[in-house]
């Protein structure tokens, strides 16, 4: 009797923690409309004439995957410097930083379109597990080696680009990035570095469904992680089709550093640059610049009067990108 009321009581604990974490999956993102003076975000605009054409690589499951490839210029026997994309636009908004650090010589670049974005996703804002973007983006380095076999690999990323990079220098595949650049880079919504107010306008996310998935993933439950759990935003005068703007669960999972994003910073080789925009829309600069020298050795940069994205296209990025880069000697 005492085994069975032990065992009528587990089934009670288990069927009220999933029933929990049922009823929070039923509150979905909520878009809303917003204008540049709610968020606070002036728009930055580039030329593209120059746009490299769209290539593609074949990762593990056999899908094709896009890239842009940057040379650089006369110089074949240069390292390689992939560059990362943010939350809801493809890489094409990172042009003006690849261009630069091709004309000088200084790296090829390669900037995918990360799994669930571009011009044409298989499905736009998702993808097919947790990590499966680190899983492409090891893929795309395998892919990298066959024209430039044994060149080091830096990894830059933007925004949550930054979160994806830190991801993967974290897990299993850490070992195949040399040097890093992190550009006003994300980490987890349990971070101090996340603004409050305008900033979040930007975002709709669901916390009760973010949280209801978390609870059903702790149990081994992983059938429902394409639900979404974020939508983006963005003002229809500033979009051009391409963008992804409702993530799923898995999708976003993968593009962030864990809640206990310390560990991710910790594995930030010592050969690595933080560059914030003091003026940054979305994340506090005043709060990045003590807290990542706690966990690394990485140089830490504010870069004063720069936005969030107004920071891609400043002469003053680029300079300390090749003070940096220079600095490193490549890798000697």
């Amino acid at each position: 009797m005492f085994s069975f009321l032990v065992l009528l009581t587990i089934l009670g604990g288990v069927l009220l923690y999933a029933g929990t974490a049922g009823v929070l999956l039923l509150f979905p993102p909520k878009s809303k409309k917003v204008t540049a003076e709610d968020i606070g975000t002036a728009l930055v605009s580039q030329d593209l004439p120059d746009l490299p054409a769209l290539s593609k690589y074949k990762a593990r499951d056999g899908n094709e995957l896009e890239y842009r490839y940057y040379p650089a210029k006369d110089s074949p026997d240069k390292p390689v410097f992939i560059l990362l994309h943010g939350i809801s636009t493809d890489g094409k908004y990172l042009h003006s930083l690849a261009n630069r650090i091709t004309q000088k010589g200084m790296a090829h670049v390669y900037v995918p379109n990360l799994r669930g974005y571009g011009e044409q996703p298989r499905r736009r804002g998702d993808i097919d597990y947790i990590g499966q973007l680190e899983d492409d983006l090891s893929d795309l380095i395998r892919f990298i080696h066959m024209d430039h076999p044994s060149m080091p690999i830096a990894l830059g990323g933007h925004s949550a680009g930054g979160g994806t990079a830190l991801r993967l220098l974290s897990g299993k595949y850490g070992s195949l990035i040399d040097a890093c650049l992190l550009l006003s880079p994300a980490l987890s919504t349990s971070s101090l570095i996340h603004k409050k107010g305008k900033a979040t306008k930007l975002v709709s996310l669901s916390l009760p469904r973010l949280i209801g998935l978390m609870m059903l993933n702790k149990i081994g439950v992983e059938t429902l992680n394409g639900l979404p759990v974020m939508i983006i935003n963005k003002q229809g005068e500033t979009l051009d089709r391409t963008e992804t703007l409702s993530l799923s669960y898995r999708l976003l999972t993968s593009r962030m550093p864990p809640l206990r994003y310390e560990s991710s910073m910790q594995a930030l080789p010592g050969t690595s640059l933080v560059l914030v925009g003091e003026r940054d829309e979305e994340f506090a600069a005043g709060s990045c610049f003590p807290l990542f020298p706690l966990h690394t050795d990485a140089d830490v940069e504010v870069l004063p009067g720069l936005t969030h994205d107004g920071m891609l296209i400043s002469e003053e990025t680029f300079r300390r990108i090749e003070a940096w880069w220079n600095k490193l000697d490549w890798l000697t």
